[in-house]
């Protein structure tokens, strides 16, 4: 059976989209958010190809086994992966 895989390259469109966007959306947000900026695009797309690899090992994040690599993810999201040693999917099993 094929395994699902996340189509990168429209997510990083679809990312490059919502950053040329993202003053209009700011704007009307209770709450503002911090500009939309390259390296945040960045961070996303990288957690995105992190998420692609863990569907791809059929890794569940909510398991026991999961919940380190879902504490990967989110910090990818927010600092990226140049302050971390990111580690292979395979290695959270």
């Amino acid at each position: 059976m094929k395994r699902l895989r996340l189509h990168l390259g429209r997510i990083e469109d679809e990312l490059r989209d919502v950053q040329r966007h993202f003053p209009a959306i700011n704007a009307v947000l209770n709450c503002r958010r911090d500009d939309f900026s390259d390296t945040v695009r960045q961070n996303m797309l990288t957690a995105y190809e992190f998420l692609d690899a863990v569907v791809d090992e059929d890794l569940d994040l909510f398991s026991d086994e999961g919940l380190e690599a879902l504490l990967q993810l989110n910090h990818l999201v927010l600092l990226g992966r140049a302050t971390i040693r990111t580690r292979s999917v395979a290695t959270f099993r």
